[in-house]
Parts: C-alpha cells; sequence; structure tokens
C-alpha cells in the first residue's frame, strides 16, 4: 500500500520523513515524560526509626550481655558492676595483697602434702575487704587444676569454701598434691549472679628433695650420746631442704636430746615385741618456719621428776607415742605448732599444755588420742588460733579435768569420748 502525508493526503516515498508538499513531519511524535525523583525522604522517614531501635538494642545487649574476665595468668584481676570495682586475687595466707601466680614447693618422693591458697577481695579503690559484698552478688565458685604432666601424680583442690584458717579471704581452697617432679595449671571460676565469668590462674610447680635414711646397721645410735652426735653431725653436712629419717633401734634412752639445727625425723622401732623408749627429755627448737619435725612410735616414760618429756618450740608432730609418769608430757611454746595423732597420756600432771605465743597451724585434726587418768589431760593456754581444732575418736577417761581451755580456743570435741 501506498504511503500517503497524513496532513495533505500526497503520495510520499517510503523512507519520507516529511511530506514534499506540505512540508510536515509524517513521523509519529511521543510526548516525553519527565523524571520521576526517586523518594529518598520517604524512604528515610520510613526507614530510619528501626534502624535506629535496631542499633540501641543492639548496643543495649552489647552492653548488659555476660562478660567474662580473664586474669591472663597473673592470679588477680579487676571487676567492675554497678557498685563499682574489686579487685580478686589468690594468694598466700596471711598476704592479702599479694597474688601468687606461681606457687613452688618442695616435696619427698611419694609423699602426700596439703597446703592452703585463698581468695581475697578488696574494693579497688580502697583496698578495703569486700568479701561479703562480692559474695553475695556470686552464683558460684570452682576451683580445679588440668591434668598434671606426670600423671602417675596427682595434683587437686578442694572446693572452696570460708574458711577458719584464714578468715580474711572470701574463700580457702587446700590443694592436695603427691610427691613428684611435676606441674599442673589450676583455674578458679567464679559465676556472678548476672552471668558474669571470672577466671583466676594459678601454676604449681613440685620439686623433689633428697630423702636421707640413717639406720643403727650403718650408723652409731644405741645411747643418747651417740643420738645426739648423729643429730649435730648432721647438722653440719645437709641442706636445709633434705628430708633426714633416724629409724631408731629399740632401745631405752637416757639422758635428754636436742634437735636445734634443723629438722630431723626420729622414727621409733616398730618392729618385734621391742619399742624405743626416751626417759628424759626431748627438746625441738628447730622453729616454726622449718620444716616438720616427725616424732613417731616412741615410748616416753618419766620417773615423775622429771618436769617435761618433750619441749617443742618449733613444728612437730607426734605419731603413735605413748607418754607416762611426766609432771607435763608435752609443752607447746614460743612460736610453734605441735600435731597429736594416735597418742597415748597416762598418768601425767599434765598431759598435754599448749602455750605458744604464735602458730603457724600445720594440722587441726587430733585424731585417735587417748587420754587416761591425767591431773588435765589437756591444757590450752597461749594465743588462741582462728580455726577450730577437732578430736575425732579421741577419748577422755579418769581424769582430774578433761579440758582446761583457758585462751578460749576453738575446740571441736563433739566426736571425742568423755568416761
Amino acid at each position: 500500500m501506498e504511503k500517503q502525508c497524513p496532513h495533505c493526503g500526497a503520495a510520499l516515498p517510503k523512507e519520507a520523513a516529511f511530506c514534499p508538499h506540505c512540508a510536515q513531519s509524517v513521523n509519529k511524535r511521543t510526548q516525553a515524560r519527565a523524571p520521576v525523583p526517586f523518594p529518598w525522604r520517604k524512604v528515610l522517614l520510613r526507614g530510619l526509626p528501626p534502624l535506629v531501635v535496631l542499633g540501641l538494642l543492639l548496643g543495649w545487649y552489647l552492653f548488659t550481655r555476660p562478660k567474662t574476665y580473664d586474669d591472663g595468668g597473673s592470679a588477680t584481676v579487676t571487676y567492675t558492676d554497678q557498685d563499682g570495682s574489686y579487685r580478686l586475687l589468690l594468694g598466700w595466707s596471711g598476704d592479702p595483697f599479694s597474688p601468687a601466680p606461681k606457687l613452688y614447693q618442695n616435696a619427698e618422693e611419694n609423699a602426700e602434702y596439703r597446703f592452703p591458697t585463698c581468695l581475697y577481695i578488696h574494693q579497688a579503690e580502697t583496698d578495703a575487704n569486700a568479701a561479703n559484698a562480692f559474695l553475695s552478688k556470686v552464683e558460684s565458685v570452682t576451683a580445679q587444676f588440668g591434668p598434671p604432666e606426670d600423671e602417675s601424680g596427682y595434683i587437686t583442690y578442694t572446693d572452696p569454701v570460708p574458711h577458719g584458717y584464714c578468715p580474711e579471704a572470701a574463700m580457702v581452697s587446700f590443694i592436695d598434691f603427691l610427691g613428684r617432679d611435676n606441674r599442673a595449671q589450676g583455674t578458679w571460676t567464679i559465676t556472678m549472679k548476672n552471668g558474669d565469668v571470672i577466671r583466676l590462674h594459678q601454676t604449681l610447680e613440685i620439686r623433689l628433695i633428697q630423702t636421707l635414711d640413717y639406720y643403727p646397721e650403718d650408723w652409731a645410735m644405741g645411747t643418747m650420746e651417740e643420738l645426739q652426735a648423729l643429730i649435730d653431725q648432721i647438722g653440719k653436712t645437709t641442706e636445709p631442704s633434705d628430708v633426714v629419717n633416724l629409724h631408731l633401734p629399740a632401745v631405752t634412752y637416757e639422758g635428754d636430746l636436742t634437735i636445734g639445727k634443723r629438722p630431723i625425723n626420729l622414727l621409733g622401732s616398730t618392729e618385734g615385741e621391742g619399742r624405743t623408749v626416751f626417759t628424759s627429755a626431748l627438746r625441738i627448737t628447730t622453729g616454726a618456719q622449718g620444716w616438720i619435725n616427725e616424732i613417731q612410735e616412741i615410748d616416753f616414760v618419766g620417773s615423775g621428776r622429771e618436769a617435761i618429756g618433750v619441749t617443742a618450740a618449733a613444728r612437730v608432730h607426734l605419731t603413735g607415742c605413748t607418754f607416762t609418769g611426766w609432771k607435763t608430757a608435752v609443752l607447746v611454746h614460743g612460736y610453734s605448732w605441735v600435731n597429736l595423732r594416735y597418742c597415748e597420756f597416762t598418768d601425767n600432771e599434765v598431759g598435754f599444755h599448749f602455750n605458744a605465743s604464735e602458730s603457724s597451724v600445720s594440722h587441726s585434726i587430733f585424731d585417735g588420742n587417748r587420754f587416761a587418768g591425767n591431773g588435765t589431760a589437756l591444757l590450752w593456754e597461749g594465743i588462741p588460733v582462728d580455726m577450730s581444732i577437732s578430736f575425732p575418736e579421741s577419748v577422755f577417761e579418769r581424769n582430774g579435768t578433761d579440758v582446761d581451755n583457758r585462751s578460749g580456743q576453738g575446740l571441736d570435741l563433739s566426736e571425742a569420748t568423755f568416761r
């Protein structure tokens, strides 16, 4: 079909854009529309409030979510909440401001040991004790050691609890370990009621020390003079950290004996029917800061004229010993501590007389003892210690006075028997 001009009707060439007769455009024109701008304002007005709310919620969550505080191995950390800042640290008894991230203990091979570690809490600004205020915010406290390097030994914490051993500490845990060359890291985990978690770390390193055993087959110790000479020689030739065991023969020693330069363990004979007997005074003056003197399985027999069987101004453990016929069987004085276990006190004017001016407690359980026929079985004077002393499975019978507690020391006699 022939193309025609829409204006004048003249015939047009096929590709014509203008009519050659009327000069009018023959192409169809479309009205251009003005561009529509993007509605940023509406988008912002509608979308910004939800974004602000979301940001505020995110900020509130990040601010209020439970936090984890870790000491990084320093045994101390500062914790802050709405009531202020608290400084927490793990340390030794009697030293509430010095953290103890590294614990070093000397030990005799295969021997069992226990010592305390303390959690202290202070107001960060004033160093005032804040244990009670802080513990009211605590959900739980646990303490656990990781596997020791030598797994044939063990290193463990007891459950942390407030303890009379160190009343200024918020909590005390006792570390138990077996004598090995060993090492392990312990972690205290404190979970707060608000969900925060605090972690404090300690590392215990155990170093074995030399144990020296002296036997009557190899060393002269048949008389008190020989025994004193041997003890004096040992004091000059051994290291202070060495453990020294004297295995005594089943003989009766006459004359006084003094242990003064270093701790010595006297181990009485338990073989056959004979036992080791002392008929005169044993004086131990090695000092409270030294190792414990172990005195085991010795019979101390007085004639009634001797004043004191054992005088201790040191740390001493008496185990399986008997005392009879003394004005005072055992006297504790000066800076010292003496523990009794499975001992017998019979027919003494005073059995056990504690009169120390200061003590470093090494054991608070006096178990399995028997006090019979004494004028006064237990006389407690001097400065009382903070923890209670217990007497489980101990027996008091036929004594003029069972317990004379002049210092007001905390004594737990609930498991003792009185006849």
